[in-house]
């Protein structure tokens, strides 16, 4: 297509025009020839290496350490944008981690940094701080003069950029601006290819997440719909928190399922809906993201997006969906994907009352035609037999056989009894809770269908007998929990969940084979463990074995320790 940058492969011979991307003029004073024979040899290099690569991360990561290799820069970093513009991925070269750490969440895209986006051309600078555009460096960023920077583009429209910064032998030249502009053609087309890998394998999550639920709604046997709901939204979406809240009066929700460690103690809580995302969602009819916390998302909560969900019994929930503060925001792709999803599940969630409406009220026929049986027929007949009991007792000589007839007219007066109290009595509406044991095969029944491991699970006690309510939804949000992680993050070939109740407590312990805790998410799922651990007299223990993967044992009293 006219205009759009070159699509490289492996096959393709490459030249040093072959780098020279769409708005990426070559720089005064650049001499051809002479990167041809220094570095063009990098550049194939960092081509190949860089084809088939489909992680966008590893790809900016690589980009910016080749970047800062070839032009002898103390720094390198390279910036991914997001759809509203601002910085979606941002990873730094030459920054000590514990340094990257103290410096925080990064960088907005203001400043230097928005030139780049906002008037793509390469920007070559002797003095950063001394630019008109300078905002000046964050606490703990280390100082920099040099500044070089050149926006990563694809197809015509600016993905990223790429930067270094303090030159170790003088000033950036023209021909360091050309290796950079070069490069940040190659880091376009891998870039690129891994969108458009991303794209289809979030289709597919996605697609997978709405057949999934159809599937276990339209059978009617799941005993908790909406949690079922969220659970599979959140891994769809690569999301930390998720919610469903249902306006209870003006002005005001109640968090009915909620998902994540640090989202589950929100469930049943009343939350105000003034300014909030869920407001406009309600207000509106319209789904919308943010780059804050909705009212019913935990305050740790950074990126948020929410829409509209019909929650199967007439009224409209709102479904949210959010990540920790300082991961990448959702895109207007992601709130398109959560749009289907939702339009989906509620049409699904309504089939699903409906089944539940239609099977309640065969029950109450049923319930209605038995007790019409029962009390036409049965006690009838019951009656009729004692009444002819009553008239033999007079005509027995024996005394102890008028007795024994007598005693079983009182029996059938106390079964009659009986029979009419348990038609009078029936409920019509059965609402048993799920033992602790079914609980748990629900969970590993959705983490088994999200793609996850397969996972062995194993009970030792009496488990439903044993731990009492309160305690019952602490060890399955930890066992959901742990799971989840593994699904989303652990990349294990296989796990397992075993529980078991003995001298008072009950243990909870998980093994996978996976590449174990690492991410500040996860972190703080772990905190939220301990916290429940301790709250009921137990404990938490993570553990790495030898052979890789996490070893984690949560523990909790069932009785309060004497």
């Amino acid at each position: 297509m006219a205009g759009s940058t070159p699509v490289m492969s492996a096959r393709t011979p490459l030249t040093l025009t072959s780098f020279r991307g769409e708005g990426h003029p070559m720089p005064d004073g650049a001499d051809p020839s002479r990167m041809s024979r220094n570095r063009f040899p990098a550049l194939l290099r960092a081509h190949a290496a860089l084809t088939g690569e489909l992680d966008p991360q590893r790809v900016l990561r690589y980009l910016a350490d080749i970047a800062r290799e070839l032009v002898h820069a103390e720094y390198g970093a390279a910036a991914l944008v997001g759809d509203d513009g601002g910085i979606d991925e941002f990873v730094y070269a030459g920054v000590a981690a514990d340094v990257a750490q103290q410096i925080g969440n990064p960088p907005a895209g203001h400043g230097i940094l928005g030139l780049l986006t906002n008037h793509p051309t390469p920007m070559r600078l002797p003095d950063a701080g001394a630019h008109p555009a300078a905002k000046g460096f964050p606490q703990h960023h280390p100082e920099i003069a040099g500044f070089l920077g050149v926006p990563i583009r694809v197809r015509n429209r600016v993905a990223g950029s790429l930067y270094v910064a303090d030159r170790a032998r003088g000033r950036f030249s023209a021909e360091d601006e050309q290796v950079v502009v070069a490069l940040a053609v190659v880091g376009g087309v891998a870039l690129d290819n891994a969108r458009l890998h991303h794209e289809y394998e979030r289709h597919r999550r996605w697609l997978a997440a709405s057949t999934e639920v159809a599937r276990r709604l339209f059978t009617g046997t799941d005993p908790r719909p909406l949690e079922m709901v969220l659970h599979h939204a959140q891994l769809a979406a690569d999301a930390d928190f998720a919610t469903i809240a249902l306006p209870v009066r003006h002005g005001q929700l109640v968090v009915e399922a909620a998902l994540g460690m640090l989202a589950a103690p929100l469930v049943g809580t009343v939350v105000e809906l003034s300014g909030s995302l869920e407001e406009r969602v309600l207000r509106s009819g319209t789904p919308l993201r943010a780059a804050y916390a909705a009212a019913a998302m935990p305050r740790e909560a950074g990126p948020v997006m929410a829409v509209p969900l019909s929650a199967g019994d007439g009224d409209v929930a709102v479904l949210g969906l959010g990540r920790a503060r300082g991961q990448r925001s959702f895109t207007d792709a992601d709130l398109d994907h959560l749009t289907a999803f939702a339009r989906h599940a509620g049409e699904a969630l309504e089939i699903n009352q409906g089944h539940f409406d239609q099977q309640t009220r065969l029950l109450i026929e049923d319930s209605d035609r038995i007790r019409a049986d029962l009390h036409d027929h049965v006690i009838q007949e019951l009656f009729a037999i004692g009444m002819g009991l009553q008239g033999l007792a007079p005509l027995q000589e024996k005394a102890d056989s008028r007795m024994r007839i007598n005693g079983y007219v009182v029996r059938l007066d106390t079964a009659i009894r009986r029979i009419r109290s348990t038609i009078y009595d029936t409920p019509l509406h059965h609402h048993d809770d799920a033992g602790l044991q079914q609980r748990l095969l629900d969970v590993v029944e959705d983490e088994s269908s999200a793609n996850g491991p397969p996972v062995q699970l194993r009970f030792a006690g009496q488990l439903n007998q044993s731990v009492p309510p309160a305690l019952v939804e602490h060890v399955v949000a930890v066992a959901r929990e742990a799971l989840s992680n593994i699904v989303r993050h652990a990349h294990a070939s296989r796990a397992s969940l075993s529980v078991g109740v003995l001298d008072g407590l009950v243990t909870v312990e998980i093994v996978d084979d996976g590449r174990g805790i690492g991410t500040t998410t996860r972190a703080n799922g772990l905190a939220n463990m301990r916290r429940r651990a301790e709250t009921h007299g137990g404990t938490l223990s993570v553990a790495a074995p030898e052979g890789g993967g996490t070893h984690l044992i949560w523990t909790a009293r069932v009785t309060p320790a004497t």
